[in-house]
């Protein structure tokens, strides 16, 4: 199924996830359809990295939601990472998490975010994603 699916043209992509197995496996499946990535697991360093390098198309993210009440891990909160991503530079964000539904009136507004839910098996929606914004 996803070996139908050939990219026209690669971009650079930032993986923002907390999870090191989702993060490596989104990795490896962006870089085997021709796209360059950077994988970060704590998203204050991610900010950071972003913020000194411009050469990058697209972010993907699970913008380290929580299900109780978007606590996350080091000390940064999901919806302020999304709104930082934003605002350090004008790129596409897919949010690719569980919890996206809790994200849906937030992000009205926000022109240049998608959502979609995970599991692995959405891979194809985040490869047709890429390759819409190109």
């Amino acid at each position: 199924m996803m070996g139908d699916f050939i990219s026209i043209q690669s971009l650079n992509v930032l993986v923002i996830d907390k999870n090191t197995e989702v993060s490596i496996m989104l990795e490896r499946a962006l870089f085997r359809f021709g796209h360059s990535v950077t994988v970060f697991n704590n998203p204050v360093k991610a900010l950071e990295y972003l913020d000194n390098n411009s050469n990058y198309g697209a972010v993907i993210t699970d913008c380290f939601l929580d299900k109780n009440n978007f606590n996350f891990n080091h000390e940064l909160n999901g919806l302020i990472l999304l709104d930082t991503l934003l605002l350090i530079k004008k790129l596409p964000v897919l949010v690719w998490s569980e919890y996206v539904d809790q994200l849906g009136s937030y992000i009205q507004y926000k022109n240049q975010v998608t959502l979609l839910r995970k599991p692995e098996g959405n891979l194809l929606h985040i490869f047709r994603w890429l390759d819409s914004i190109k």
